[in-house]
């Protein structure tokens, strides 16, 4: 196993952590691995470490690299709003795996974003905007992720939205004309890549209209998705696992599910 820290050429305030892996996995062996590229959750005021490291372990145990990138973020009110720079780094941590496939045995085909409340709010706004030069200078299919993986994502910019996430991005407090450029189910067109989903009922900081709010869009578009709602558990659950903090045991699920989501769509 390799370990590589380092920051993207063009924003550096962002830090990527890749781990790099080879092997044999649930009997079948490859030099050429899937890659998991993981945007941790912090309403884009810091970056949860308990949706980093723990969610990288899982996904390496399933034969994937991993690639965890903190993006930048506003750690204070006093900052202006971030607008589409967490987008740009992320769209940018694309193309570096991309561009680097071949030297480090990675499918470049099998790419996967996967991110986490307000990380999931980046992964969609990357699902959507990956193709449209008006918000990305770099947009076209070496940033276009293969699927995504959206838990407990922000979504909505409007009445369900999670409203620090939205003003982080705006740097305006209370609702604002900018909203609706973060609304990510706005921006839902066919060209946007295969989506899991999920949720909990109980969320009540990123109420489920989020996720329901995505797969209408999706499904509206002709885009393929899966989804998973869960009944019981507050936001922010990670794995639902005890080195995370815990949670209802049923939720924990949800790794597998996304596993053999991925299976299904030929990203592993």
């Amino acid at each position: 196993m390799e370990i590589i820290k380092t920051g993207l050429p063009e924003y550096p305030n962002a830090e990527l952590e890749i781990t790099l892996k080879s092997g044999v996995y649930d009997g079948w062996c490859s030099n050429i691995r899937p890659m998991m590229i993981i945007l941790p959750g912090g309403a884009y005021s810091f970056c949860s470490d308990r949706e980093a490291e723990a969610i990288a372990a899982v996904y390496l145990a399933q034969g994937f690299c991993t690639c965890i990138l903190r993006y930048s973020v506003r750690r204070s009110a006093d900052d202006c709003g971030l607008g589409d720079l967490p987008l740009h780094e992320a769209a940018s941590t694309v193309r570096y795996v991309r561009e680097h496939a071949e030297e480090w045995s990675i499918d470049p085909n099998k790419i996967t974003v996967i991110g986490f409340s307000a990380g999931g709010h980046l992964a969609a706004s990357l699902g959507v905007h990956w193709n449209n030069r008006d918000r990305l200078t770099m947009a076209g299919e070496a940033v276009r992720p293969n699927g995504l993986i959206l838990a407990y994502p922000v979504i909505t910019a409007g009445s369900t939205a999670h409203r620090e996430t939205i003003q982080n991005l705006t740097g305006i407090n209370g609702f604002s004309e900018k909203d609706s450029l973060y609304d990510t189910a706005l921006y839902v067109g066919a060209d946007m890549p295969p989506a899991f989903i999920w949720h909990t009922y109980e969320d009540d900081h990123v109420p489920v209209d989020n996720s329901l709010a995505m797969a209408v869009a999706m499904r509206k578009a002709g885009c393929s998705f899966s989804m998973h709602i869960f009944p019981k558990g507050e936001h922010g659950l990670s794995l639902s696992t005890q080195e995370v903090g815990g949670g209802p045991e049923d939720v924990r699920k949800w790794v597998e599910l996304s596993v053999d989501w991925l299976r299904t769509m030929k990203l592993m």
